[in-house]
């Protein structure tokens, strides 16, 4: 934080909800503090960083929730106004961001395995990889939009695809007779 400090970079992260920032829930909870305050956290070498502690009740919060539950907090070295301009859009991007890392989580899913020292048969299955996912990805896209439905969750599965090629690699076009 010091280091985004010193180069001026503007950042606003979730806070990890220690015993220091459930009292300071508890606190704003209790109408004792602000929505912000200012926060100071030491690290291992005992090297302190401050910055904003922003305090938000989360929209779906239940009054039985457990207070520390009902809210989320944030830092930042930000003003105030600029982080709660931000924070409305925080819900989208990291839905964009959990789309980006699904993707990348399934995509090693289709990893073929190999113990082959050759480095051409190992770029070719990564590149099978590639080619797969993004046929996944392309079927997904078609068959939304021939449903005309939008594509929200992938509509095929893709162990459903992987047991379709596997079908289609052992299964020769014609039977012998």
């Amino acid at each position: 934080m010091n280091m985004l400090d010193r180069l001026k970079v503007k950042f606003l992260m979730p806070a990890i909800k220690n015993d220091r920032v459930k009292q300071a829930i508890v606190d704003y909870h209790n109408h004792l503090i602000p929505k912000m305050v200012k926060f100071t956290i030491k690290n291992a070498s005992e090297e302190e960083a401050s910055f904003g502690l922003m305090i938000y009740r989360k929209k779906d919060a239940k009054e039985t929730d457990p207070t520390t539950d009902q809210y989320i907090v944030f830092a930042t070295n930000m003003k105030y106004s600029d982080a709660k301009k931000i924070y409305r859009k925080i819900p989208l991007e990291y839905k964009k961001r959990w789309g980006i890392e699904t993707g990348f989580r399934v995509q090693n899913t289709i990893k073929a395995m190999t113990t082959s020292q050759n480095y051409t048969i190992r770029i070719i299955y990564r590149m099978l990889s590639v080619i797969i996912y993004n046929l996944w990805q392309l079927a997904n896209i078609l068959l939304a939009a021939e449903l005309m439905v939008k594509l929200k969750d992938p509509l095929i599965k893709l162990t459903h695809l992987a047991r379709i090629f596997r079908l289609e690699i052992e299964t020769p076009p014609w039977q012998p007779q």
